[in-house]
């Protein structure tokens, strides 16, 4: 009973033929550094016409370094207005980005009252009441991970990690760092990155 529907399968089955052997590699008959070059404005063939002689349409070899000079200053072609429109989208979507981000995305320096740099933090702050994330380097080179664990009424708490915390108010450039225990006065500075 079992070999009638093995059969009726069988008989309906489909054939798939195997894939096609992968082809050798053969060198193209022209390799693309001896291709002619013709100018754009040059002679064309047409058909059934003779080609021009191969020295007329090669660009000619160099006997002697070229000097940048003969540049005159124009090393690639003006960008086509497809490069200039994505640069501009690009350039856009930076700016628009930067525009919804909170007040503390950047770069800071963390002060002391004497002025003394105590460490520097680079932070991520996607606005609104979302938590500040980031990380701290000291002038010793010690670093770690910065997150907020508190942010109301403009207020926020950095927890620094292996640091303390770093207690920020709304308004001005200074706060408090919780270390140990001990609240030390500090000032905060936005910092320029480094290209």
């Amino acid at each position: 009973m079992t070999v009638l529907p093995t059969l009726a399968l069988l008989a309906f089955a489909q054939v798939v033929p195997p894939p096609p052997a992968p082809q050798p590699y053969t060198a193209p008959v022209i390799r693309p550094f001896e291709m002619v070059i013709m100018a754009p404005d040059g002679p064309t063939i047409e058909d059934g016409a003779e080609p021009p002689a191969a020295s007329a349409l090669a660009r000619p070899s160099l006997d002697a370094p070229v000097a940048v000079d003969t540049y005159d200053g124009h090393y690639e072609v003006a960008p086509s207005d497809t490069e200039r429109a994505y640069d501009l989208g690009v350039a856009e979507a930076e700016r628009g980005m930067d525009r919804r981000m909170g007040p503390l995305d950047g770069h800071w320096r963390v002060l002391d009252a004497s002025g003394a740099l105590l460490f520097r933090l680079v932070l991520s702050d996607p606005g609104g009441e979302a938590p500040v994330e980031g990380a701290w380097r000291d002038t010793h080179g010690r670093m770690g991970v910065a997150a907020s664990s508190l942010r109301s009424g403009g207020a926020t708490v950095i927890v620094l990690d292996g640091q303390g915390e770093l207690r920020l108010p709304a308004d001005g450039d200074g706060g408090t760092l919780v270390r140990a225990g001990q609240i030390v006065p500090v000032r905060v500075s936005h910092q320029r990155p480094s290209p």
